[in-house]
């Protein structure tokens, strides 16, 4: 089963650029405020490369000065991530995307699901196509209040 998008929110070709597997850029976009153009640039300065995927360094970073909060590390993902996290803030058993919109409501968050970003915006999903309602949650960032 297929969670539905609700919007595809920022592209890059509004701005002009053509930049694929950017999904870390547009999930920031999509809760903030900060444009696109900005993000990426910042991203790239970091040392993400055009057309290439994020690595965690790089977003997380990102997401933090741009006011993103780093909330929850689902399952085993920590294993890969404890470079950047501690123990204390893994929630041992893995949740769903479609568990977790349904679980959070309201707010801005940042989804990351195995090799992809998305934003969730008051419980609706906003990237560039459908998910897998059983996709596995790996991390999740807070945005705002």
């Amino acid at each position: 089963m297929r969670i539905k998008t609700y919007s595809t929110g920022h592209v890059p070709s509004e701005y002009h650029i053509n930049d694929k597997n950017d999904c870390a850029i547009r999930a920031i976009a999509n809760v903030s405020s900060i444009p696109y153009p900005v993000l990426r640039e910042k991203m790239i300065k970091l040392g993400r490369k055009p057309n290439r995927g994020t690595p965690w360094n790089v977003l997380d970073k990102v997401y933090k000065e741009s006011g993103a909060m780093l909330t929850f590390i689902w399952g085993r993902a920590a294993r890969s991530l404890k470079h950047y996290v501690t123990y204390n803030d893994v929630v041992d058993k893995s949740i769903t995307l479609e568990r977790f919109v349904k679980t959070f409501p309201k707010g801005r968050h940042i989804v990351l699901i195995r090799k992809h970003a998305l934003a969730v915006v008051d419980g609706k999903i906003i990237d560039s196509g459908d998910n897998k309602a059983g996709a596995r949650v790996i991390a999740t960032y807070h945005f705002g209040e």
